[in-house]
């Protein structure tokens, strides 16, 4: 089904006549000895009556008598128009409309093909589907009414075994459901079996949440699932098989930054329990984006029949063109090895919402697989995202918490093998921990002897496998300490104005040892502190070129490969070694820098260097450093992962001044730019790198507002491959939308592109070099004083269905307040419509 969204586009122009011609002017498009247009024909015009403000033509069989009907609304009149198809029979004994003045040359009577019912509605039309939602079936009509309702209307029984009844108004089942927050924006509304049923589920697009509407097969919709948005601005939502994999899937637009870009969410099989004989639904996958930006409308529709699945028809707003595109899955056993590392995509997981939010990974389940938990403050909840059997994460489920929680960690603290959340409460003064238990996090329950905390991390115990908490507390006015919890004494006061914005662990010196890492905020330099035996934090002071002051994004520790050891034919002698490193983001650069633990007024690295005399020190020194020389660069964060599967780990800066992940690989003795990958419009706040599908692999998590992605590094995303383009060579032409249906009865798909500016129709056919023009029409005449069309985007909407119940498809346009039918010509003249099939 097609979506058009209007483009800005204006101007002054007098409609003067509907053209009725019935055969469509060829053009000069040769195939051998006859042109294409000698394929195509059209009969005499249909006109059907609507109002200006009438949209969402649908079409469909409304009441089960084998005939397609045409469906509108008509918020002018807070109506809907059921247009319902005659049989031949029925139709000539109709007649023309009563009450035409014949005697009007400029009348235009509705069609007596069609029996006109109206149904009232008391609310605004935001969105209209027609489809056999009760599973009786029949067919229902399902839309959405301003500002939050989800409302289905389903007829009595007809007289005949099967069919509905839509002119017994009176006995209309009306059935509502609240859904808050509803986006209302065009395309909100879309059907299709999104959980492998074979029955019909439904898709409401929110602000927030998309809620999915699962068929059941007692009838009606199930309960909604909410899948939490990754943008807070969606529209033009679809379901078809993108893939080919035979399941359907959802695609629809998101707007990230100042670009509107196409995503989807493909089924996939849930790897599930079976319960009582039956399997567990399908659910869909993560957010994927496609290099798509800024459609005018996106169709999708079978185009060319080689490929399995639909393709994907965009009029892109940069060029003005028709591109066909498909989306391409990774060939079995494919990795990324040895691939172009700037064909690789960021999968999207939204949790949505705005304000300060936290995160947390690590194996919280049990089940030896990362998780990830993310904060909800305002909702006094966490949402955890749990590491699938199948690879990847899940879309989140959320769980009670304390109210206004700023800060998660995942823990082993019992040492039982499972980890535990720990969450900070300001609003409470609280520091919780919750367990999994019986399949769900339990409630937090307060850790004893911490008291106003506002800030703590988890840090391994060496040599026990457990994890002990490190918390910031307020012991009066801008007076702070930070201890062991639960362990009175062992505590060090420090120099705070206000609170910090965050602690961690990381073993800064290269030791391997924990260390603990504070974040002063408000202009400070960070803050280090070592671990004594008895688990008193050791302050240590900062000397040399070290990381001043940085934001918890800007501040990474991992590993990187040691330049290797060359033989005197320049050979590397021997596998490369991993050196810790801490890498400092700051303006259009990162440092990769080392620290060493010592004291003041001793000599570096003698026997007084190691211990006693003196204060302790962090003596930082830079190794090397990544320049980004592009003006816009800004390098809020840089980690360090294995992108490539290649030996040796990359350094990847993120960069959110042109939105890009940028490479650097090892070459030699230094690191050199191997790629770009793009992000988006992300507002990134922080990273961490570990495995999150389980193929033993790390891979990168960028956490940003109200969305995180994650660059899965041994994984090939689908990729969203161009198969045909078209460029129209009529002047003073504006394409907005495409319909995709067999025009001249051959069996094969046609293409009806759809001009609003001029207003001209061109219908495109499928080739085996990509897509030609076969004809093109005109749809009206106008005034014209300025150089510019004024009397809107003309035709708005379309549809190819067969209409006129002779089993050929019919090309429906709705065009100001008229209808306009042309219906198939069967071709019986010999000289348009002939069949092009062998």
């Amino acid at each position: 089904m097609p979506r058009f969204a209007p483009p800005s586009f204006t101007g002054s122009l007098a409609l003067l006549a509907l053209c009725g011609a019935a055969w469509p002017a060829p053009v000069a498009a040769e195939e051998e000895d006859k042109p294409l247009s000698a394929y195509y024909g059209f009969g005499e015009l249909d006109i059907l009556k609507v109002e200006d403000r009438s949209e969402y033509l649908r079409t469909g069989d409304l009441n089960g008598d084998g005939l397609t009907d045409i469906l509108l609304s008509d918020d002018s009149n807070s109506r809907l128009d059921l247009f319902l198809q005659r049989s031949r029979p029925d139709a000539e004994a109709a007649g023309a409309e009563e009450g035409a003045d014949e005697a009007d040359v400029n009348a235009l009577p509705d069609s007596a093909r069609y029996e006109h019912i109206k149904l009232s509605v008391d609310q605004a039309i935001y969105g209209l589907i027609a489809e056999d939602f009760t599973a009786d079936g029949r067919t229902d009509i399902l839309y959405v009414g301003d500002p939050d309702r989800l409302i289905l209307l389903t007829a009595p029984a007809g007289e005949e075994p099967g069919t509905s009844d839509w002119t017994a108004t009176a006995e209309l089942d009306r059935t509502e459901r609240r859904l808050p927050d509803l986006q209302l924006a065009t395309g909100m509304l879309a059907a299709g079996d999104l959980t492998g049923d074979d029955l019909p589920d439904v898709v409401v697009i929110g602000e927030r949440v998309t809620y999915l509407l699962p068929g059941t097969a007692g009838g009606m919709l199930g309960p909604a699932e909410e899948i939490r948005n990754t943008s807070d601005d969606l529209s033009l939502a679809q379901i078809a098989d993108l893939d080919g994999d035979g399941l359907a899937d959802l695609c629809y637009t998101a707007r990230v930054g100042d670009d509107r870009v196409l995503a989807a969410r493909l089924q996939e099989p849930n790897d599930g329990p079976v319960e009582n004989d039956e399997p567990a639904p399908n659910v869909l996958g993560p957010e994927l984006r496609f290099d798509l930006k800024d459609p005018r409308s996106v169709t999708l529709g079978e185009v060319f029949a080689e490929e399995a699945g639909v393709e994907v028809l965009a009029v892109t707003g940069s060029t003005g063109r028709l591109t066909i595109r498909k989306v391409r899955r990774p060939k079995l056993g494919e990795t990324t090895d040895g691939e172009s590392l700037s064909g690789r995509k960021l999968t999207q997981y939204g949790f949505g919402g705005r304000g300060a939010r936290d995160f947390a990974v690590g194996d919280l389940d049990g089940d030896g697989r990362a998780d990830v938990v993310i904060s909800d403050p305002d909702g006094a909840r966490v949402i955890l995202f749990r590491q699938t059997a199948a690879g990847g994460l899940d879309l989140g489920t959320a769980y009670p918490s304390l109210a206004g929680v700023s800060q998660v960690r995942i823990g082993d603290a019992d040492g039982d093998g499972s980890g535990d959340l720990f969450v900070l409460s300001k609003t409470e003064e609280v520091l919780g921990r919750s367990v999994w238990e019986d399949g769900r996090l339990t409630f937090p329950v307060p850790v004893n002897g911490v008291e106003n905390p506002v800030a703590f991390t988890l840090v391994n115990v060496p040599g026990a496998k457990r994890a002990a908490a490190f918390v910031v507390t307020e012991t009066g006015r801008r007076e702070f300490k930070l201890s062991l919890a639960g362990a009175e004494g062992k505590s060090i006061d420090l120099d705070l104005s206000t609170d910090p914005d965050r602690l961690e662990a990381a073993d800064v010196d290269g030791n391997g040892s924990p260390d603990l890492v504070l974040f002063p905020g408000r202009g400070k330099d960070l803050m280090a502190f070592g671990i004594g035996a008895d688990g008193t934090p050791i302050a240590l002071k900062n000397e040399g070129l070290g990381p001043g002051e940085t934001t918890p994004g800007a501040f990474f520790a991992g590993a990187l490969a040691a330049a290797p050891a060359l033989d005197a034919d320049g050979e590397p002698i021997g596998p490369a070694t991993d050196l810790p490193t801490i890498l400092n983001a700051r303006g259009n650069l990162a440092r990769d820098l080392t620290a060493r633990a010592g004291r003041t007024g001793v000599e570096e690295g003698s026997a007084d260097d190691e211990s006693g005399g003196g204060t302790p020190v962090l003596r930082w020194s830079v190794r090397d450093q990544f320049n980004a020389a592009e003006a816009a660069a800004k390098i809020a964060g840089a980690v360090t992962l294995d992108v490539d599967g290649e030996p040796g780990n990359e350094v990847v800066l993120i960069d959110t001044g042109v939105d890009k992940l940028r490479i650097y690989k090892r070459d030699g003795s230094q690191f050199a730019p191997a790629g770009e990958i793009e992000t988006g419009d992300l507002d990134y706040q922080d990273a961490v790198v570990a495995d999150l599908d389980g193929d033993a692999r790390d891979d990168l998590l960028l956490f940003g507002e109200g969305r995180f992605a994650v660059l899965y590094a041994g994984r090939i995303d689908p990729e969203l491959t161009e198969l045909a383009n078209y460029e129209t060579d009529l002047e003073r032409t504006f394409l907005a939308d495409s319909l995709v249906g067999d025009l001249n009865g051959d069996g094969d798909p046609d293409v009806a592109l759809l001009e609003v500016r001029s207003h001209f129709v061109e219908i495109l056919r499928p080739t085996d070099e990509g897509i030609d023009r076969a004809v093109y029409w005109k749809l009206f005449e106008e005034k014209n004083f300025d150089g510019e069309g004024g009397g809107g985007l003309q035709p708005r909407e379309g549809a190819i269905a067969d209409v006129t119940g002779d089993g050929r498809n019919d090309l429906i346009l709705l065009v100001h307040d008229r209808v306009l039918i042309y219906p198939q010509d069967d071709g019986a003249s010999g000289e348009n419509g002939d069949s092009l099939s062998p």
